[in-house]
């Protein structure tokens, strides 16, 4: 179960009671009227690897592409049961490397910036990854300038999916894709790697302890 799903809306609910605040229709437009700009920032020193082990799940994050060879070359040879792939019915549970990034959202003359955890996945059962699917959530696919080739499958809401991609290859596409974006856009990222590990903002988080105060006084 998502707790942030249960939380977030009653966290919501109690400041907007605290302030004494209500919702007027006018605001309700004005949150609609954001449109996505469909670019997407990968934020490179969030690279992470993830996979199941026999014991559970195993994450090994602020990677590179020299320490990421390196750590599926350690991981190919390992002997470690805690580290070794988790093979069910014959199964091997495939390794992830991934990354977040950023996306733009445009409203009249302003422009925000949205997080995207996980905004590029690259998946395989095999250290090499010569067997791979690569993921990328982006809206804007310009096959002639891409490095990649044109996805096999159809895409789907801005995410793409292509077969059998090399890590060299996900992360030099990630690569170009930054350097399409624009210096006016790339100056108003704000987001760090520490963004994607809290639950909640601090505003969320205050009126969380709050509750919890709350909670605890009644006792």
């Amino acid at each position: 179960m998502n707790l942030g799903k249960g939380i977030k809306p009653l966290i919501n609910w109690l400041a907007k009671r605290r302030n004494n605040q209500q919702i007027t229709s006018e605001q309700e437009i004005k949150t609609s009227i954001w449109r996505d700009t469909g670019q997407v920032y990968y934020l490179l020193n969030t690279l992470k690897l993830s996979y199941e082990s026999e014991y559970g799940p195993v994450t090994f994050e602020s990677l590179n592409v020299s320490s990421l060879a390196a750590l599926l070359s350690e991981l190919n040879d390992t002997q470690h049961p805690h580290l070794k792939q988790k093979v069910t019915a014959g199964q091997t549970f495939a390794y992830s490397v991934s990354l977040c990034g950023v996306t733009w959202e445009e409203s009249e003359n302003s422009t925000r910036v949205k997080a995207i955890s996980e905004a590029a996945m690259l998946r395989s059962t095999q250290s090499d990854f010569v067997h791979s699917q690569a993921v990328f959530k982006h809206e804007s696919f310009l096959e002639h300038n891409d490095i990649l080739n044109a996805p096999t499958s159809a895409h789907s809401g801005g995410v793409f999916t292509y077969p059998n991609i090399s890590i060299e290859q996900f992360v030099d596409q990630l690569a170009h894709t930054n350097a399409s974006i624009s210096h006016k856009l790339r100056r108003r990222i704000n987001v760090q790697p520490e963004n994607f590990k809290r639950l909640f903002t601090e505003q969320e988080q205050s009126e969380v302890n709050a509750l919890l105060q709350i909670e605890a006084n009644a006792k």
